[in-house]
């Protein structure tokens, strides 16, 4: 589903087993990284957002399930062990996965004084989800999803531009000190209506 509980048709469903996956992999500290990619299953969502995949359950620490519909929204990963536990039924159930619409905006900074310094903390959702369970329950201490990246920019008597991805509806916080002056710090929520923002120094 989306953000407005909308069932997502023909996403494109997954399960891989001890491979690589891109670099989606790189969001599990410890998950070893394999030169093959072993496909254990592939479908696409219904018209009411459901999917079922039959597969091998292959004995791994690493069973993945990967759901992705375009690049208009975030995917979603799934981890499980099954190297020493069987799921219920022979059943992996994802229960239901929400998969948000990305949304582009743009950070302008524009200097007017060429000996005026500013230094800039910009802090976002990255549009990425990546779960792990264990014997069926969630594992929020080794899960990724939808993490806040931070960039910093100091700047003197210079122009900044930059474009970043991240989900729409979400809130980015920007906070900047103009000429080492108190901090200025604003909380804004991402709209088709407001995706410039735009600090003068």
């Amino acid at each position: 589903m989306n953000q407005n509980n909308v069932a997502i048709e023909n996403a494109s469903v997954n399960i891989f087993t001890d491979d690589e996956v891109g670099s989606i992999i790189n969001f599990f500290p410890g998950v070893p990284t394999f030169n093959q990619i072993f496909n254990l299953g592939s479908t696409n969502t219904n018209q009411s957002g459901e999917f079922s995949i039959v597969s091998l359950l292959n004995r791994s620490n690493n069973f993945l399930v990967s759901v992705e519909k375009d690049e208009n929204y975030a995917p979603y990963l799934f981890k499980t062990n099954v190297f020493d536990y069987t799921p219920d039924n022979l059943t992996v159930d994802l229960n239901t996965i929400t998969l948000k619409e990305k949304f582009s905006f743009d950070l302008v900074i524009n200097n007017q004084n060429p000996s005026s310094t500013i230094a800039v903390a910009l802090n976002y959702e990255i549009p990425f989800c990546a779960e792990v369970y264990e014997e069926g329950t969630l594992q929020e201490n080794l899960s990724n999803c939808y993490p806040s990246q931070e960039l910093t920019v100091s700047l003197q008597g210079e122009d900044f531009s930059k474009s970043f991805i991240s989900t729409a509806g979400s809130s980015i916080q920007i906070s900047y000190s103009v000429n080492n002056q108190p901090e200025i710090v604003e909380t804004i929520n991402l709209n088709p209506s407001e995706n410039v923002f735009t600090i003068t120094y």
